[in-house]
């Protein structure tokens, strides 16, 4: 029930503050916007900072990965979480280092928010809708090159340099990051709406040769090959994320359509296209939720930007329904129903006097 909670408070913030700004008109700061999202954010900080035993990778930290890195042994920790479980640890408690490692990803996320998103409730429904926290409760070095190039991506056109900075500190965080740096060079390729969803369609019936180049490449260059045949290569589709991303791909699409030229909301398109692109070879792609939130993380403020160009309220209302259904389908199925990095049930460190 935490979870419920900590998710009803930050969506009647989310609502106080689009309420004043939308409804009533009210100018913000950008020292009152930081306020804001500080007061919906935090609460899920400290349910991060404070939890024992939740997510997968809580156990696989504390007795290999911390230890591992402590000891200068060779655990595939990069460079900079090394040395946050490294400060972290200073303190003779583990537990300063899960504190370290929300604090950053929520950090960048809140600030992404502050910077990008149109409104704030619509951005908390998709931080929880998506499964993000819940995700980063589990995968975390990931998360926090996610919650990065969340707030990268805003100098992608304007601020090469600061960019590929960024960039370049997610990848000391997470090599998976380095596909932010593919990403850069073809952002500008638009795939209009039909021709998108026929393209994913191909891809679908051509989903084995796809598998077969992929697993060829991998090998050559190195990475990602040690997935294929492992435990992690189900060879089963991810439904419920390609349903849901698909959902959401075509209702991106059909805003799309009805506005006029505008490159920020094309970008979003394209990386509602490359996460319903990565969806669709699920059952071919070893561990491809990975890959998936690398993009999916977008939505925490492209939805927020796809509604804000609707004019017509009823329009924006009904866009949010379609929203909020689709991710209370997801969060139900496969958060907790499923359990997936087992993030349920929550215990802090206080129910065990840790």
């Amino acid at each position: 029930m935490i979870y419920l909670y900590t998710m009803v408070y930050m969506i009647l913030i989310g609502i106080v503050y689009d309420f004043l700004g939308s409804t009533l008109k009210v100018s913000f700061s950008l020292s009152i916007r930081r306020i804001f999202t500080f007061l919906i954010f935090f609460p899920s900080f400290l349910l991060a900072a404070l939890r024992y035993q939740v997510g997968t990778d809580y156990t696989v930290y504390l007795t290999e990965k911390i230890p591992g890195v402590l000891n200068n042994w060779d655990v595939g920790i990069e460079p900079l979480y090394r040395l946050l479980i490294k400060v972290g640890s200073l303190w003779g408690n583990y537990q300063l280092i899960f504190v370290l490692t929300h604090f950053i990803i929520i950090y960048f996320i809140s600030e992404s928010v502050v910077k990008e998103s149109k409104f704030f409730l619509v951005s908390v429904i998709a931080f929880w809708g998506t499964g993000f926290f819940n995700y980063s409760l589990n995968i975390m070095r990931q998360s926090i090159a996610m919650s990065i190039f969340l707030y990268a991506l805003q100098f992608i056109d304007k601020d090469k340099k600061k960019y590929f900075i960024y960039i370049i500190i997610a990848c000391l965080f997470h090599t998976s990051a380095i596909i932010y740096i593919f990403y850069y060079f073809i952002r500008k390729i638009n795939v209009k709406g039909n021709i998108s969803l026929l393209l994913l369609l191909i891809f679908w019936i051509l989903k084995e040769p796809i598998r077969l180049i992929l697993f060829f490449v991998t090998q050559h260059i190195g990475k990602y090959s040690q997935y294929f045949g492992s435990a992690l290569d189900t060879n089963k589709s991810g439904w419920t994320f390609l349903i849901v991303n698909l959902l959401i791909y075509v209702l991106l699409i059909f805003v799309a359509n009805y506005v006029k030229e505008d490159k920020k909301l094309q970008r979003y398109v394209s990386l509602q296209f490359l996460t319903t692109f990565i969806t669709i070879l699920s059952s071919v792609l070893p561990n491809y939720e990975r890959l998936m939130y690398l993009f999916m993380i977008v939505q925490i403020i492209s939805i927020p930007y796809f509604i804000s160009k609707l004019q017509n309220i009823i329009y924006r209302i009904l866009f949010l329904l379609m929203i909020v259904f689709i991710y209370i389908f997801m969060f139900y199925r496969l958060f907790i129903l499923g359990n997936i990095g087992e993030t349920f049930p929550y215990v802090s460190i206080f129910d065990l006097g840790v």
